[in-house]
């Protein structure tokens, strides 16, 4: 396996920008995923590390080789599609073995790779049949074995849970990351869906309109996410974010969100709010971080409840904090609230944080 380096790569279409220079350093046996909306530019930058698009600038290394110029079967690089791209006419062996054949491997060592990627996927009983004799899930680990049979340097990954359905999503995402565990690969792994992201990555990079918005672990963009953009798309559900104007004096700032006047006790918060660039500001807080408290508690926010949606082991309510509406969860037994009901509000503010309205940065503790 191989370390990968993308030093400002870049891809224009006419005026638009799908890849605006984004620079990545990928440690050898790591995984590392590229998420964002649609048309952010993850795709497109796993199609340039594949040889798949040609770059406009920039420089691409993998391990000590500048492969930017090179075809895609020089990079020594394996690519999973979202659609699987097996040739339905061949059986399962015939697919694994296809691109062995192409480079002209040792029959042997071609049968000895076969049986082994067939062993770690769990698919030796499926080696004679052919594609449409597949499940999806099937099919996808078929894709997975025809990649480890080239053995190579870096595994890419272009959304290949996205034909399945949720139930066989989650059981995929574990056992992907569990292969990818157990070849110690380099794997980078293009998804719309931050829970993919957030459950199988050593480290996430967030993209939106063809730059990278925060790289970091999972961890780090959940509970420090970079600005307004990262705090409202990681998380499920993401992080409330409340506009609010910023009164008083350094110290003592209070937080005017239209019909609610909140003063932050905290002396981090109080910097926070001391290093905005004016006094509009946005507030962020996880679900996790607002409690129900009795009526009358000192430092609450009075509500109503807006609506309530039991899951089971989590119960998350959604309620309105000056004129936004935001979501709290409990997973106290036996919980049970309606919809209209009076509800008071205390905010953790260990972990809450203050964006600049202007930049959507976040301030610096």
């Amino acid at each position: 396996m191989a370390e990968v380096n993308l030093i400002n790569i870049q891809k224009f279409y006419g005026d638009v920008r799908a890849v605006d220079g984004v620079s990545l350093n990928i440690h050898d046996k790591e995984f590392v995923t590229l998420v964002g909306p649609s048309g952010c530019g993850k795709t497109t930058t796993l199609h340039i590390v594949a040889g798949l698009i040609e770059l406009d600038g920039g420089e691409i290394r993998i391990g000590d080789r500048d492969v930017s110029e090179l075809d895609p079967k020089d990079r020594d690089i394996a690519m999973v599609f979202q659609n699987y791209a097996l040739y339905p006419h061949k059986s399962v062996r015939d697919n694994l073995e296809f691109p062995l054949r192409m480079r002209r491997v040792d029959k042997a060592v071609r049968d000895q790779k076969i049986n082994q990627a067939a062993r770690i996927l769990s698919i030796e009983p499926l080696l004679a049949r052919k594609p449409r004799q597949l499940s999806g899930g099937q099919q996808q680990r078929v894709a997975l074995g025809r990649a480890i049979v080239r053995d190579p340097a870096v595994f890419l990954m272009d959304e290949p849970l996205s034909n399945l359905d949720a139930k066989l999503r989650v059981q995929m995402r574990t056992e992907i990351k569990h292969l990818q565990q157990e070849l110690q690969a380099t794997m980078i792994y293009v998804t719309h869906d931050q829970m993919e992201a957030m459950t199988m990555s050593d480290r996430i990079a967030i993209m939106d309109r063809g730059k990278v918005q925060q790289y970091g672990t999972p961890n780090e963009v959940y509970n420090k996410p970079t600005n307004l953009f990262v705090a409202g798309f990681i998380g499920s559900p993401p992080m409330n974010l409340i506009p609010a104007t910023r009164v008083g004096s350094p110290g003592a700032y209070s937080l005017q969100m239209n019909a609610v006047s909140y003063a932050p006790k905290s002396p981090r918060v109080q910097s926070m709010l001391s290093k905005a660039s004016s006094a509009d500001v946005v507030i962020g807080i996880r679900h996790g971080a607002i409690s129900i408290v009795p009526a009358g508690t000192p430092g609450s926010i009075a509500t109503h409840v807006y609506t309530v949606e039991p899951t089971g082991d989590i119960t998350y309510v959604q309620a309105t904090i000056g004129d936004k509406l935001c979501t709290l969860s409990t997973n106290e037994h036996g919980f049970h609230i309606n919809a209209g009901e009076a509800l008071s509000l205390q905010l953790n503010e260990d972990r809450l944080y203050v964006f600049d309205a202007k930049s959507g940065v976040m301030l610096a503790e």
